[in-house]
This record gives C-alpha cells, sequence and structure tokens, in this order.
C-alpha cells in the first residue's frame, strides 16, 4: 500500500513538473509489477510437491545457463570486460537466478538433506559461472549469502567454528594482497578494483560517487515530495567524470536513494518495507517447511535479499530493472505461497489426526 501511494507521488509530483500525465503513469510499468506480480504468484493453485517440482526445474535452468555462460567465454563470445577478459552475463537476472540456484543447493548440503547427485554437480558450475561474469557487487551479495547461510543453517556446534574459519579467512586475503601477481589474472584485477584507491581512479566509480552527491543534493532540497517520476536529476554539487545520454540522469546507481528521488519518501519507506517483508516472508517460509528442497530455497531467498541490499548499492535493478524485478516479484510470491501452503497443510493435518495422535505429545514419556 505505501508503493501503491509512493507511485500515485510520484505520478502527481512529475506531472505539476511539466511531465505528461499519460507518460508518468507508463513510466511506472515496471513498478506495477512489483504490486501485482507478488500477489498473483501467491494465488496460484499449486500444492507443495508441484512447488517443489518448479523450484526442480528453476535449479536445472539456472545450471543450463551457467553452462551456456561458459561456453561464451571458453569460445571467446563473452561481452568484454574492462579490456580484461569475457564475462558469463553482465545482466542481473541471470546472475540472480544463478546465484539465488547456488545458495539453495549450498543451504540443502549444509543441512544434510542428501540432494540428487545433479544437483550437487550444479554447485561448482554455478559458480564457476557467478564468478566469470564479473559482477563485483554479486561477488559481495553472494559472498553475505554464503556466510548467512553458514551461521543460520549450522548447528550451535558448528557456529562454533566461524570464529576460526574467519580468521583464516582474513588471513588468506591478507597474504592473497601482498602477493604480487605478474600475470594480472583478469578475477584479481577485478577484485582489487574495490579497493577505495581503485576507485577514485576508475572513470566509471568515480562517476558513480560524483552521481551520488548530487542526487542527495537533490534529495535534500526536495525530502518528502522527490522530483517525481521522469524528472531528471542535474549535477549541481559535483561536475560528472563521464557525461552519458540523457537517459542516464533518470537512472540512479543506488536503489533506495532511486525511490526517494522519484517517489519522495513515500518511496524511500516502500523499499525499506518491501525488503524486509520479503526477508519476513521468507523467514515463515524456512520455518514453516518440512520437505529439504524447500526449506533450501527459503533460506537462500532470505540470505540472499540481505545481499540484494548490498547489490542494490552498487545498482538500482529492484523497480528499475524490468526482468529483474519481475523475476524478484515472482520469487517472494512463491515464498508466500510456501508459507500459505504449509500452514493449510498443517490444519489439515490436525483435522485428520485423532485425539490419541493430538493429546500424544501430552502424555509422559513414562508411559
Amino acid at each position: 500500500m505505501i508503493l501503491a501511494l509512493a507511485m500515485v507521488t510520484g505520478v502527481v509530483v512529475g506531472h505539476a513538473a511539466g511531465a505528461s500525465l499519460r507518460f508518468a503513469v507508463t513510466s511506472e510499468h515496471v513498478l506495477a509489477y512489483l504490486l501485482v506480480m507478488p500477489v498473483a504468484v501467491a494465488n496460484l493453485d499449486l500444492d507443495r510437491a508441484q512447488i517443489t517440482r518448479l523450484l526442480g526445474w528453476a535449479l536445472a535452468l539456472a545450471g543450463f545457463k551457467a553452462f551456456l555462460g561458459l561456453i561464451e567465454v571458453a569460445g571467446h563470445l563473452g561481452t568484454p570486460i574492462e579490456g580484461v577478459a569475457e564475462l558469463t552475463y553482465y545482466e542481473p537476472t541471470s546472475n540472480w537466478l544463478i546465484m539465488i540456484a547456488a545458495l539453495s543447493v549450498f543451504a540443502a548440503l549444509l543441512a544434510r538433506a542428501k540432494p540428487p547427485l545433479w544437483m550437487m554437480l550444479l554447485l561448482p558450475l554455478l559458480t564457476a559461472s557467478l564468478l566469470l561474469s564479473y559482477r563485483r557487487s554479486f561477488w559481495i551479495g553472494a559472498v553475505l549469502g554464503v556466510v548467512l547461510v553458514v551461521i543460520l543453517g549450522l548447528s550451535p556446534v558448528g557456529r562454533r567454528l566461524l570464529i576460526p574459519i574467519g580468521l583464516a579467512v582474513v588471513v588468506s586475503i591478507w597474504l592473497l594482497g601482498s602477493i604480487h601477481f605478474q600475470d594480472q589474472i583478469p578475477i584479481v584485477k577485478r577484485a582489487e578494483s574495490l579497493a577505495p584507491s581503485k576507485l577514485e581512479a576508475s572513470a566509471q566509480d568515480r562517476y558513480r560517487l560524483n552521481e551520488r552527491a548530487n542526487v542527495i543534493a537533490e534529495i535534500r532540497a526536495h525530502p518528502i515530495s522527490g522530483l517525481g517520476v521522469t524528472i531528471p536529476w542535474r549535477a549541481t554539487t559535483q561536475t560528472l567524470a563521464l557525461e552519458g545520454q540523457p537517459e542516464a540522469r533518470q537512472y540512479v546507481h543506488f536503489a533506495l536513494l532511486w525511490f526517494w528521488l522519484k517517489l519522495g519518501i513515500l518511496g524511500a519507506f516502500a523499499y525499506i518495507g518491501m525488503m524486509i517483508g520479503s526477508m519476513w516472508v521468507a523467514w515463515q517460509a524456512w520455518h514453516a517447511s518440512r520437505e529439504p528442497l524447500l526449506r533450501a530455497f527459503a533460506l537462500a531467498s532470505l540470505c540472499g535479499v540481505v545481499g540484494l541490499l548490498a547489490i542494490d548499492t552498487t545498482a538500482s535493478f529492484t523497480g528499475v530493472d524490468p526482468r529483474f524485478t519481475l523475476l524478484f516479484a515472482a520469487q517472494v510470491g512463491l515464498l508466500a505461497l510456501l508459507v500459505s501452503t504449509a500452514e493449510s497443510w498443517q490444519h489439515e493435518e490436525a483435522q485428520e489426526a485423532g485425539p490419541e495422535e493430538l493429546l500424544a505429545p501430552m502424555v509422559p514419556a513414562a508411559r
């Protein structure tokens, strides 16, 4: 409801700033996916066996796309990235699908759910495709997701190993940073570009920083209403390192700031609410499901959305990119469907249970 009100605010403010009413309304079609798709998927007439098969096909699709991406890299057919190598997928939709699939298989293995062999064979394929996408934000989101899967999925005994494992990772990264790679491995070069000094040296990364300063200045000037949809921001605070097409002023490399700038303060609340709501429904689906694959998917989605919060600070995907928004909205609806089917299944199970079965937990163990 907050998102719907924010969209109305964006249209009204944009129209008052000079945009045509029809153009302002149609420009919000991607945001409409976030309103319609979760509700549509959550009301599908699917039982839990059908949902399990659907997720199995989704994992197979992710593995197939990862395989195609690796073929592009091996055949030097992929899109070049900063002149260092060819990548598998640059678009966020494929990377998100592959990332959630990898987290799901990892969560199933961690829970000792004994997934099929073909699922276990997918994990190195998915990992290689995600690594060779050279998407630094998805690397960070995937690592954050893996850490959370380990923390939430392990038993209390296993969690005690997190401190020595974390120390070993830190030492490994420090040793890696102290080594000078003569052959300039592309993945290492891409990872090194995350350093603050490298960010300042890169023209594209410097553009993002300057863009953010200008957008924050616009938000400070219009903190409640925002600029409205279809209204470009202005470079009044920082000179841009790169000047692209005019439509670039409609985009912000930070999802929360994009929602705030275009839809006002209600847009910022809507984005935060969507992320919290998505994590909450994933948490419910994780605890309500008994099937190993469904539990693994719910846990992967919960940890993946946390990673998405980090990903959305480097580029705006949620509510901005059409295909990514459709996939993410359908995923949230599927999680809600898992919760509703689990509740109805538990209710039917309780009704079918006899009096002795219902009273069994109350009977002393000595019986």
